[in-house]
């Protein structure tokens, strides 16, 4: 295969990835990261949980490189997901915010980080 196929094959692969990353996260903020951050204003242990969450995510992402493009964090959050349903998890149709388990508090803490960088939608922030 010439170099300017593989070339341009690479580069739908990444928007592919991209669009399909874009997509993930702004699903998760629509279903878990918009009320969890409203929540986490009110409720002083769940803020504090989400923060300890996101300095968990950003130090497996970014390595101290700043910003983690939405590929990573949906990346991530899709993993999370797979594995958890894989033994079962399912997403609560309603969350008690001050007793959220830990992978929810977690996928909250990843769409907010999406929305922190840029990676939603306008109207979805």
């Amino acid at each position: 295969m010439s170099a300017g196929v593989t070339s341009v094959l690479t580069a739908f692969v990444d928007a592919a990835v991209t669009w399909s990353s874009a997509n993930a996260v702004r699903v998760l903020w629509e279903q878990v990261g918009a009320a969890g951050v409203a929540a986490a204003a009110c409720l002083p242990g769940l803020s504090a949980t989400l923060d300890q969450h996101a300095a968990a995510v950003r130090d497996a992402l970014s390595a101290g490189a700043g910003l983690i493009g939405v590929a990573a964090l949906g990346g991530y959050a899709r993993g999370l997901l797979e594995t958890a349903g894989q033994q079962g998890w399912r997403l609560p149709e309603r969350v008690d915010w001050a007793g959220a388990d830990w992978l929810v508090v977690r996928l909250v803490a990843v769409a907010d980080m999406a929305r922190r960088f840029g990676h939603l939608p306008t109207a979805a922030a």
